[in-house]
């Protein structure tokens, strides 16, 4: 069981002067503080020259400190208060305000990530849509592609290839020219060896 907080009491000027060292020491309170881990002994400090013990220097803290918490909390974002305030609860918003950058702090650190709180489902879901989304991206994307190809046919492909028997009755009249030729050759030789017939008188 968590032991009770002493209620300690302090004078207004005892407790001014205590918050104006606060204040000026914000290793006390300050988390971030590189002097954070030595509040106890700065606590201790000021208990060495105030006058007021550290126990009852420490509990009073942590009850102000609490207090002011609670009464933030109940004011909420508008800050106007339901009821009417104390002459304390009045002293604790205008002394304690330098405590609202840790409230603020402890705000932000708590509040969980957006990505972090979805369900298991909806996650599973958008995997599923952007998976189908994929699958007809693709679809459409070859249909257009099937589309273009019909309507500009490719007239850079190569011409196709003739049958064997087309090229062999392309080589058997090459070839015939070839004979041709050569016979006609042969003829004009001949003609220029055949005797002369005798010159007439």
């Amino acid at each position: 069981m968590k032991a009770k907080k002493e209620h300690v009491k302090f004078t207004y000027p005892e407790a001014d002067a205590y918050v104006d060292w606060l204040v000026e020491n914000e290793g006390v309170w300050w988390r971030g503080s590189s002097r954070f881990k030595e509040r106890h002994d700065l606590i201790r400090s000021y208990a060495a020259t105030s006058g007021i013990t550290y126990v009852r220097l420490l509990a009073w803290y942590e009850n102000q400190r609490d207090a002011y918490k609670k009464l933030k909390n109940e004011l909420g974002k508008s800050g106007a208060p339901r009821r009417k305030l104390s002459e304390h609860q009045e002293w604790l918003l205008r002394c304690f305000r330098f405590y609202d950058a840790v409230i603020r702090s402890d705000a932000v650190v708590s509040q969980p990530l957006k990505n972090l709180s979805r369900q298991p489902e909806e996650v599973e879901s958008d995997q599923e849509e952007d998976q189908e989304g994929g699958t007809q991206d693709l679809e459409a994307i070859e249909h257009d592609a099937a589309l273009v190809s019909t309507s500009n046919p490719d007239t850079s492909q190569p011409p196709k290839k003739k049958s064997k028997k087309t090229t062999r009755d392309e080589d058997e009249q090459a070839l015939l020219r070839e004979l041709r030729d050569s016979i006609q050759a042969t003829t004009e030789i001949i003609k220029t060896f055949a005797p002369r017939p005798p010159p007439t008188n």
